[in-house]
């Protein structure tokens, strides 16, 4: 029998009769990370921020997609948004001046990883969220994967954010991100992006939204002062 007669007889499927609707995507606010990622955040899932160190911007590059008022939303009844266990104070008056709506941000501080990852799933298997960022250091495989589903399941997204990971095993999540501080704002590397081709890393800006946080801004007022290693800046 020929391979050709033998691929088109009717008990044989091939795997490009799959048909995969393309990842559907929400606008991050920032134009370089929405090349980088084919059109910005997923629309639901589990992303995974994996930083080299607090503060280097992680959380502000967030800010435009967590700022959106309820009248932007696709869903009207998904207006909430839940902080799991960040790791400092939150300062509600910074919070504000980024334009995030208070009255729906909801700040959960848990006692242990474990009750965490159960408000985090709760959150999302209540309907009332959008969006769900959550401060842990470790997930299992088989934790990641009730997270993804009960987002997936409604239309959530659910940012986990953790800090200098070297662990790259195969965790069933939308995304995977590596980021680190550079002069101009934060360098992404895509490690996993679910139902795309990892691209090659980028910088994302961040100098234009908030010049005041950034070590070149400083210049003239530090004269000869040589500039930090980092884009944090201490406070004296």
């Amino acid at each position: 029998m020929s391979m050709p007669f033998a691929l088109n007889h009717p008990q044989v499927w091939s795997a490009k009769q799959l048909q995969q609707a393309p990842p559907k995507h929400q606008a991050s606010g920032h134009e370089e990370l929405d090349r980088l990622l084919y059109g910005g955040w997923p629309e639901s899932g589990l992303v995974e921020l994996n930083y080299s160190q607090q503060g280097i911007g992680e959380l502000r590059l967030l800010w435009p997609l967590l700022k959106q008022t309820p009248e932007k939303t696709t869903k009207q009844q998904a207006n909430l948004q839940v902080w799991v266990n960040p790791p400092a104070g939150v300062h509600s008056q910074a919070l504000a001046q980024a334009g995030i709506n208070l009255q729906q941000l909801v700040i959960v501080q848990c006692a242990n990883p474990k009750e965490a990852l159960w408000a985090a799933e709760q959150s999302l298997q209540s309907g009332c969220c959008q969006y769900v960022v959550l401060w842990q250091q470790h997930m299992r495989t088989s934790e990641a994967k009730r997270l993804q589903w009960a987002a997936k399941d409604n239309d959530a997204l659910l940012f986990w954010l953790r800090e200098a990971s070297t662990d790259r095993s195969g965790l069933p999540i939308s995304a995977r991100l590596q980021l680190s501080p550079c002069p101009q704002g934060i360098h992404i590397e895509v490690n996993k992006l679910q139902g795309q081709w990892p691209p090659a890393g980028r910088t994302i800006p961040l100098h234009d939204p908030w010049p005041e946080l950034y070590a070149p801004a400083l210049a003239p007022l530090l004269g000869s002062t040589p500039a930090p290693s980092n884009n944090v800046i201490p406070l004296r």
